[in-house]
């Protein structure tokens, strides 16, 4: 008899133990720190060894679980805002809500400032190159390195055969060969030019601040020519004459503008030698004088060597010899000259 009353009593404890912790409903809404609702939020319920999610929160920010009775810790984590963490209550059968406020990550930002001297600019403007590949095919068939120079952007030749290179005349720039100047000191205009065949580049600098190319106020031709090959070359061109007709019969040469390039070692791998010359011969005439002698007649050579002597793996010796005769008989015949 006492033991089923003790069994009686304890059947009696359970009911109502299981009557008190009915499981209920947990809420959890997440908002940020300006109250507006967070959305795809994880939100986990943990208690006692027991975890509830993790869910995301909807449009709303909310999620829902079914929770039992006891305390159960909530977290809350996003991407981009701190993990919030907060605790609460469940008792039999109710619905607790659980507000959680999470706030956004403080963003470190670190910048080091360095001080740095500005590098030194060397030339001020863009460097225009010609090579000689590029003008031998043109139909004007440039000699010299004056007669290439209008190939260049912003320089032109006027009719009276002078230079202009930006507007301005030849005498407000300078041209160099191999570094040395070759301009007339007293007129300021450029010498007479390197034959074109005895040339490696040809560089136009508009303004460059160099201390190498001494003085000028506008711009540098600036010529690099070349040294005889590791083989013996030549070449030869134009060498035909323009024969001059009159009256259906042949009457002498009217021009004559061959041109000549050699070049090779002297000593292998020591000493080269380089040669380019042209012979110009032309004859204008004049109709108001009677033949013969109505006819200006330009005859000049133009010749330039180059020896080159590897002195060491480190030194390099260059010597130069530019050789341009001129002469011009009747200087532009007229009736009354």
């Amino acid at each position: 008899m006492p033991r089923l009353a003790a069994i009686g009593v304890l059947f009696a404890v359970v009911s109502a133990y299981g009557q008190t912790c009915r499981p209920g409903e947990l809420r959890v809404r997440v908002v940020d720190s300006q109250e507006s609702d967070v959305f795809d939020a994880t939100v986990k319920a943990t208690s006692k060894g027991v975890t509830l999610g993790p869910r995301s929160t909807g449009a709303g920010g909310e999620v829902e679980f079914e929770a039992a009775c006891g305390t159960w810790e909530i977290t809350v984590t996003k991407e981009g805002f701190e993990t919030a963490v907060r605790n609460t209550e469940m008792t039999s059968g109710a619905t607790v809500a659980v507000r959680v406020v999470i706030e956004p990550q403080a963003q470190s930002i670190s910048v080091d400032v360095e001080e740095k001297a500005p590098p030194v600019e060397q030339s001020a403007t863009q460097s225009h190159e010609l090579k000689p590949a590029e003008v031998k095919t043109l139909p004007s068939d440039p000699a010299t390195v004056n007669e290439t120079l209008p190939l260049v952007p912003g320089i032109v030749r006027t009719p009276d055969g002078e230079l202009k290179i930006d507007g301005n005349g030849q005498e407000r720039s300078a041209m160099v060969v191999n570094l040395t100047d070759i301009t007339d000191p007293a007129t300021g205009k450029f010498g007479q030019g390197v034959p074109i065949d005895a040339v490696e580049t040809v560089n136009v600098l508009t303004t460059p601040f160099l201390a190498q190319y001494g003085r000028f106020t506008q711009s540098v031709v600036a010529v690099e020519t070349k040294r005889g090959g590791d083989k013996w070359h030549a070449d030869i061109k134009d060498p035909f004459p323009d024969f001059r007709i009159r009256s259906y019969h042949m009457r002498g040469i009217r021009n004559e503008t061959p041109r000549f390039t050699t070049g090779g070692p002297l000593i292998k791998d020591k000493f080269y030698f380089a040669h380019a010359m042209q012979y110009f011969m032309e004859k204008a005439p004049n109709r108001t004088l009677p033949f013969p002698f109505n006819e200006s007649k330009t005859e000049w050579i133009n010749s330039f060597s180059q020896f080159d002597w590897n002195i060491s793996k480190r030194q390099l010796l260059t010597a130069t010899f530019h050789f341009a005769p001129q002469k011009i008989n009747f200087v532009n015949p007229e009736y009354f000259n």
